[in-house]
């Protein structure tokens, strides 16, 4: 016999399947994991970087061993450069990537996590320049910066087109240090802490902040599963579990002194001032004059000094177009032949670009039976000869074109350790000499032929008037003689 159940009995039984059948999807879908992986960028102290053990260290990666406490899960943190960082998220090699600025770009490819901490964006401009006062003040002039590095699409929109990129920050920091760069625009911490690292602490000034970005943890676009879990764990830690792991990287100022150092700093200089009042009331009145005198020199001194920094300035500017501009190409390279730098017009004429300037050296675009050439010039370059040398260049297409080049030395602590100059390309100018030597030539086997063919005409007319005399003459044996004697001589001649 068949039971027939009401239709409402069967409705709740629907809905009793359809919410277990959900519960048994999501729980399929989304389980708690056992691991996740992180990438970092390796080169951001305090936050991220090696220590001279080779291991990763900063406050980033201690909040993270925090978070393993916290959630039970593993955390497998991988630090590399900022760029490859980005490249491998983007891949999916990674569950989070960290340290990073929130941007309307990136926004389209990750979730955020709420901030953690603020880092203030400023310029590095060596203490010998003048006029750096903010972001209007960079157009046109060469500026470093971090590749990858939100800073970039800042620099952008507000003009700032002439950039030099770096893998990393304390890659820009040496380069200063090599006298490569002059002006960088990057965060404040990393920059304060690699230009000490490099003894550059009073070779460069910053800038007040351009802006201000914050440290974000980022998942890929739609995973807020994850997300929410990396924000649950990192919500379980403390204030003070926080402060703890900041003070252990931040506890001391930029040059190391505790509160200590500056007290017996602060009881020295009052002692010193008590004595130096004591002797300043006896020559007071023949100083006030030596002021007034000083701060009329002062006065004519900074108004010098700021027509020397504007025309610096201006100057700069206008090197740092024509070496955009020029069309010819300025090289500089090392006396073993590596190519240090070439200007915009310099790499499209041989096809290269930065990155493969990495690893070019000048025997590469030179055919190898210049070499020797090559070695020649530069020599002479180092005994002091500055007369120009012309090359042969090969593209990385395979095209040729000659070159002729001025150079000069360059020195390093009293060395010699490069050569810089300009390359002027020929090419036309040498095939139109081949041309013009070529018609001087056909000139000369013209003039030649002519002279021949009125000497020959001379002879010519010769023997035909003695052929004449002989008709004449056939009767007198002597004259008939005779002139048989001059057709032989005139034919000899010929």
């Amino acid at each position: 016999m068949c039971i027939r159940l009401p239709i409402q009995v069967w409705a709740v039984k629907l809905r009793l399947y359809v919410i277990f059948f959900t519960f048994f999807l999501f729980s399929t879908l989304w389980a708690k994991p056992e691991r996740i992986s992180v990438v970092i960028d390796n080169n951001y102290p305090p936050y991220s970087f090696v220590n001279e053990k080779g291991v990763l260290v900063g406050i980033s990666i201690d909040y993270w061993r925090e978070w393993e406490k916290k959630t039970g899960i593993k955390v497998d943190i991988t630090g590399t450069d900022w760029i490859d960082a980005q490249k491998r998220m983007e891949a999916g090699e990674f569950d989070v990537i960290d340290t990073m600025f929130y941007t309307e770009e990136r926004s389209k490819k990750y979730d955020f996590s709420k901030p953690y901490a603020r880092i203030d964006v400023v310029i590095f401009f060596d203490k010998g320049i003048s006029g750096i006062t903010d972001v209007k003040s960079l157009q046109g002039i060469g500026v470093g910066v971090k590749s990858g590095d939100a800073n970039i699409d800042f620099l952008h929109k507000n003009g700032v087109e002439y950039l030099i990129e770096f893998r990393n920050y304390e890659d820009i920091i040496i380069a200063a240090k090599e006298r490569r760069i002059r002006i960088f625009v990057i965060d404040k911490p990393p920059g304060i802490y690699f230009l000490l690292k490099h003894n550059l602490g009073d070779e460069f000034r910053y800038s007040e902040p351009l802006y201000y970005g914050e440290f974000h943890r980022a998942v890929k676009k739609g995973n807020k599963d994850l997300l929410s879990l990396i924000e649950t764990g990192f919500d379980r830690m403390d204030e003070s579990e926080k402060r703890s792991i900041e003070e252990r990287w931040l506890g001391r100022d930029i040059n190391g002194r505790n509160l200590n150092g500056y007290l017996k700093m602060l009881l020295f200089a009052v002692i010193t001032l008590s004595v130096m009042l004591a002797g300043i009331y006896v020559w007071v009145i023949s100083l006030r004059r030596a002021v007034e005198r000083r701060v009329e020199e002062l006065r004519i001194e900074k108004e010098r000094s700021e027509r020397i920094a504007r025309e610096l300035i201006e100057s700069e500017k206008r090197f740092a177009n024509l070496y955009q501009n020029i069309l010819d190409i300025i090289f500089t390279i090392r006396l073993d032949g590596k190519i240090l730098d070439l200007n915009p017009k310099g790499l499209e004429q041989i096809g290269y670009t930065e990155k493969d300037l990495e690893k070019l050296y000048i025997q590469d675009i030179i055919p190898e039976s210049e070499w020797p050439q090559l070695e020649e010039a530069i020599r002479k370059r180092l005994e002091g000869d500055n007369s120009p040398f012309v090359f042969t260049i090969i593209s990385k297409k395979g095209e040729r074109f000659i070159v002729e080049t001025r150079s000069t030395i360059l020195n390093k602590d009293g060395k010699p350790y490069a050569i810089q100059g300009i390359a002027r390309d020929i090419t036309l100018q040498k095939k139109m000499e081949e041309q013009l030597l070529e018609s001087q030539k056909l000139e000369s086997i013209g003039l030649l032929a002519g002279g021949i063919a009125h000497d020959f005409n001379n002879i010519l007319m010769s023997i035909i008037n003695y052929i004449e005399f002989i008709k004449k003459d056939y009767g007198n044996k002597d004259a008939f003689f005779s002139d048989i004697q001059h057709l032989r001589d005139s034919a000899e001649r010929a």
